[in-house]
This record gives structure tokens, C-alpha cells and sequence, in this order.
């Protein structure tokens, strides 16, 4: 599932210019094909509302290192980088589809393709 998030990545740091709706497609088409593939619990198949909770995660966290770098002294801020990754996490733990036991053999080559 993280080389849907990886494809995503990589086609936004290509040197063409890039909007803001064409990083959202970006999302949703990974997010949909997440969701063909069985990634996600069977309940979760609006790929629109997946996508919508990811950016807005993904926002917050932006969002705040850029209003408040600096401004709170009571925040020892860590690198932007590690928040993403861990709200990525957080997030997507929720939405995965939890394998039976059979299916956990091979689950981390799965993951990390």
C-alpha cells in the first residue's frame, strides 16, 4: 500500500509544474487503487472520503508548521518530516484491512513494495 503513497511522491517531485488539484488526483488515484486491491477494511470504499481525510491530515499538519514554527516556545516542534510520517501512520491504520492469520505471512513485503 505505502507504493501507492510513494508513486504519489515521486510524480510530485518531477520538475514539471504541479497544482494543487493534480496532487489531490494524485491522492485519489492512489487511494482508489488501494481500495481496488483490498487495502482497506470492506466497509471503506468511497474513495472520495478517504481522500478528503487524508489531505485534511496531511493539511493540519502542514498547516501548523507553518503558523506556529517559532511562535510557541511552550512547542518543541520536531522535523516536519517525521510529523507527516507518523500522522501517515496513524491515519492509515485505521483504514487497512486488519489479514487473518493466513494472510499475515509476507504481510511486511506487501507493505513496503
Amino acid at each position: 500500500m505505502r507504493r501507492y503513497f510513494a508513486q504519489t511522491t515521486c510524480a510530485l517531485r518531477r520538475k514539471r509544474p504541479v497544482t494543487i488539484a493534480g496532487i489531490y488526483a494524485l491522492l485519489k488515484w492512489a487511494v482508489r487503487q488501494a481500495i481496488d486491491e483490498g487495502y482497506f477494511r470492506e466497509e471503506l470504499h468511497d474513495a472520495e472520503l478517504i481522500s478528503e481525510t487524508l489531505w485534511a491530515a496531511a493539511h493540519g499538519v502542514i498547516s501548523l508548521g507553518v503558523a506556529k514554527k517559532g511562535a510557541d516556545e511552550w512547542v518543541q516542534w520536531r522535523p516536519i518530516e517525521n510529523r507527516m510520517e507518523i500522522m501517515l501512520d496513524l491515519a492509515l491504520s485505521g483504514l487497512v484491512r486488519i489479514p487473518k492469520k493466513e494472510q499475515l505471512r509476507g504481510a511486511e513485503d506487501l507493505l513496503l513494495s
